[in-house]
């Protein structure tokens, strides 16, 4: 790099020092200045519209890096984040936007409205409607309690038959 730098700084008919030619090879490093030219290009800018077309110096460079690359580099910071605040507003939007929209508690999940278990499973219950009152007690308990239920009401029907029987004598 140090070579190009020079060949492009001999090119505009300036004649860097060793200690000047270190410092552009540095500051080509630290700001990602690829090009020898653009480098060089952007100095001659620099120097016209602030130091009256002096050649460079170390101070000099110094303060190009401040006013130049750094705010070159604050630019393409700022634009980056820009544009990743865009990109989580848009993400932002349109979670919104699906949360506004009706759905139901597991569609938050991905499971459509046409697959909802739920639904499903209540289809699947007994009429409690018909169900005598154990009966309809017994249908949301544990299987336990099911089968301890359904005794229960074996039990009271054999005590209506029986007392029907005894009604009968």
């Amino acid at each position: 790099m140090e070579s190009e730098l020079r060949k492009q700084f001999e090119e505009m008919s300036i004649e860097p020092t060793e200690t000047v030619l270190g410092k552009a090879v540095e500051l080509c490093v630290i700001y990602n200045v690829e090009d020898a030219s653009e480098f060089v290009e952007q100095w001659l800018a620099f120097s016209v519209s602030n130091l009256h077309g002096d050649e460079p110096t170390i101070e000099n460079l110094h303060e190009f890096e401040r006013k130049v690359l750094q705010t070159k580099r604050e630019k393409n910071l700022l634009s980056a984040n820009k544009k990743k605040t865009t990109k989580y507003s848009s993400n932002i939007a349109n979670l919104k936007n699906a949360t506004s929209a009706p759905s139901t508690s597991l569609s938050l999940y991905g499971i459509a409205d046409e697959d909802n278990m739920i639904e499903q499973y209540m289809h699947e219950l007994p009429d409690i409607n018909n169900a005598t009152s154990s009966e309809a007690s017994a249908i949301y308990q544990t299987p336990k309690m099911i089968v301890a239920a359904a005794a229960i009401t074996e039990a009271q029907q054999h005590q209506k038959h029986q007392m029907c029987q005894l009604q009968a004598l």
